[in-house]
């Protein structure tokens, strides 16, 4: 959500999930929660019509180094699905209720993750098919994304101190211990006491014991 509205505040395209994927792959990996990006096929069906149209697809392609498909998150042992540029799709965007961040439902695993997770948003289900993990690992072997993988380090490192930002200037001492992931109190206890400094580049504030990188 915090990425969503950065992004906005920056003026990003909204075709750009693999870059919010690959940013996020990295955020999670600074407080030591797994994650996955992964190729998905999305079925927005309006269960008032019954009419339905599909984004993505399960086998996508690179061209003109622009991917025919869309990405978003796994995270197997919370077994959430993070798509943070859910609304670039304009059935999904009339809603203006941001990123879908789902659970899954029981399904039939298959490649660490279901092969299928419904979610429901107003009058719309939306149905996402996530194609195998060969599948992306094709797709990121590109040279588009190995080009930025240091960017994609950097701003993920950057989301994750923005967080832990977020949570020390929010949560009260003794509900820090709340939190249900050990390295993310580490740090928001870490931090807790330490000055803060603004970057020249986009006025963004970060912890200074995660980063000192601009975004």
């Amino acid at each position: 959500m915090f990425m969503d509205v950065a992004a906005a505040e920056r003026l990003a395209p909204a075709e750009r999930c693999l870059d919010d994927c690959m940013t996020l792959l990295h955020a999670y990996a600074q407080f030591a929660i797994p994650a996955q990006v992964r190729t998905t096929e999305l079925v927005v069906t309006n269960t008032a019509n019954k009419s339905s149209v599909t984004h993505g697809n399960l086998i996508p392609r690179w061209e003109d180094n622009m991917i025919h498909g869309h990405t978003v998150v796994w995270l197997p042992t919370l077994r959430h699905l993070v798509d943070v540029t859910a609304e670039q799709f304009s059935e999904i965007a009339v809603l203006d209720e941001g990123p879908v961040i789902a659970g899954d439902t029981g399904a039939h695993y298959k490649d660490g993750a279901p092969e299928r997770i419904v979610v429901k948003r107003g009058n719309l289900r939306l149905t996402y098919t996530l194609a195998p993990a060969q599948t992306t690992a094709v797709l990121l072997d590109h040279p588009v994304p190995r080009a930025g993988a240091a960017s994609y380090r950097r701003r993920g490192v950057n989301v994750a101190s923005a967080v832990v930002s977020i949570l020390v200037s929010s949560l009260p001492e003794e509900r820090v211990q709340l939190i249900p992931h050990k390295r993310v109190a580490a740090l928001v206890e870490a931090v807790r006491d330490l000055p803060e400094h603004e970057t020249l580049k986009r006025g963004s504030v970060q912890p200074t014991a995660l980063s000192h990188i601009r975004w």
